[in-house]
C-alpha cells in the first residue's frame, strides 16, 4: 500500500504522508472542484451520530481500502467513489528504500470518500500490484483514468 501521495498545489510540490497527523488529499468533486478530505483514520475514534440517539460509530481504521464497498459493512458511513488528485505516489519498501510511481495526464487515484454524521474521511482504494512489481510489492493503488477528454 502507498506510504504517501504528491501533487502539486499552486506551483508547489506537496508530499502527504499517510503517518502525519492531519494529513489531507485532494479530492476532485464532480463539478472540476478541488476539496481537501482527512486521509482515513489513525485510531479507534468513535463519533456520535445525530439522527440516532444512542448511537455511537467510527471510521474504518487505516487509510487503504480493498473495494469501494469495503466501508459498507460499518453501517451508516455512506462510501462512495471518488478522485484523489496524484502526481505521483510512494511506497517504502523494507530493503529498497522509497519507491516512487508517477500517473500520466488524465489518470487519479481511486478513493472511497466515506461520511459519518458530519466528518467525512477518504481511503485509497488498492488492487493486487501488477506482474511487473508483484515481486516487490502486494498491493497497488487503483489508478483510473478521467472520463473527460484531457486537452494539451
Amino acid at each position: 500500500m502507498c506510504h504517501r501521495i504528491e501533487y502539486f498545489l499552486e506551483g508547489e510540490r506537496v508530499l502527504v504522508y499517510f503517518d502525519a497527523a492531519h494529513a489531507e488529499l485532494p479530492v476532485r468533486k464532480r463539478s472540476g472542484a478541488i476539496e481537501f478530505v482527512t486521509w482515513g483514520a489513525r485510531g479507534e475514534r468513535y463519533l456520535s451520530d445525530d439522527n440516532t440517539p444512542g448511537y455511537l460509530l467510527k471510521f474504518p481504521v487505516g487509510g487503504w481500502a480493498a473495494g469501494v464497498h469495503t466501508c459498507r459493512r460499518v453501517g451508516k458511513v455512506q462510501p462512495r467513489p471518488v478522485r484523489i488528485v496524484a502526481s505521483r505516489f510512494v511506497f517504502n519498501h523494507a530493503q529498497l528504500g522509497p519507491l516512487f510511481f508517477a500517473l500520466g495526464r488524465g489518470e487519479y487515484i481511486q478513493g472511497l470518500l466515506a461520511q459519518a454524521a458530519l466528518q467525512r474521511r477518504v481511503y485509497v482504494v488498492t488492487v493486487p500490484a501488477p506482474p511487473e512489481h508483484a515481486d516487490r510489492l502486494d498491493e497497488w493503488p487503483r489508478v483510473i483514468k478521467s472520463r473527460h477528454r484531457v486537452r494539451p
